[in-house]
């Protein structure tokens, strides 16, 4: 990952590059990030960055924790800045992209990911990043070949057959959507969006028992920080509806 120890002239100082000490902070800061101590981890990559202030793989860490922390124009200028050290590193202009998606600039999201899917056409997840945007685009029939890509690509991921399958929902085709919820939960049986989503699609068939057990499932994965009260209302919603249903008069056999 680090690159050779060299001197470089700037504003008429010499700068040494402690690279084999940078990358020590940048694993710290790595480990720290995994156990949700963006903080901490921050500190890490900034300490790695004065050590060796052109190695793009600090800022890029930097950046994607700035990311975690929803300050996307922060990690926008550090991508930014291990762009123009490492322009062809592929990874970098995926992470960029998922910043500008975070931000809603779909424009400047797509280019980034079509960059990345450039210079590792093997990318999975860039594909199946770039079909989110087509979605959010609502250009499904875009969004849906590149999910189809990514598929193809690594049919073990559960998020390109997730994704997928909400495109098929907003096309009104549920049984292709259920197919793929199905797929998602075999390959990542703890993903509780995937429950969600599959809920969603059981209720739009009035398959409320289904809809019920699935919307279960995914509180209980969900930590309760994350649920909202869109959560309770969908519960609730599930319920009433299958309460009803339940007391419908059902159709006289002939």
């Amino acid at each position: 990952m680090a690159k050779k120890i060299s001197e470089f002239a700037k504003s008429n100082k010499t700068i040494q590059r402690d690279t084999a000490g940078a990358d020590t902070y940048n694993q710290r800061g790595l480990a720290l990030a995994e156990q949700g101590d963006y903080t901490q981890a921050m500190a890490q990559f900034e300490e790695a960055i004065r050590l060796d202030p052109e190695e793009g793989t600090s800022y890029n860490y930097r950046g994607f924790t700035y990311a975690s922390l929803g300050e996307y124009d922060n990690a926008i200028a550090d991508f930014d800045k291990a762009i123009r050290l490492d322009p062809r590193n592929g990874t970098l202009y995926y992470n960029r992209g998922l910043a500008y998606r975070k931000k809603e600039e779909f424009g400047q999201a797509l280019a980034d990911y079509s960059e990345a899917i450039r210079l590792d056409p093997r990318d999975a997840s860039a594909y199946s990043n770039r079909g989110l945007v087509y979605a959010e685009q609502e250009d499904y029939a875009k969004a849906i070949a590149d999910y189809n890509q990514a598929i193809r690509l690594n049919d073990k991921l559960a998020e390109p057959y997730n994704n997928r399958g909400q495109a098929h929902a907003k096309q009104g085709d549920l049984v292709k959507a259920i197919a793929d919820y199905d797929k998602a939960i075999s390959l990542n049986p703890q993903e509780a969006s995937v429950y969600y989503n599959r809920a969603m699609a059981y209720a739009a068939q009035r398959d409320y028992v289904k809809a019920v057990a699935d919307y279960d499932e995914s509180v209980r994965l969900s930590p309760p920080q994350s649920r909202t009260i869109k959560d309770w209302l969908a519960a609730i919603g599930f319920r009433i509806a299958f309460f009803i249903w339940k007391r419908l008069p059902k159709p006289k056999e002939i």
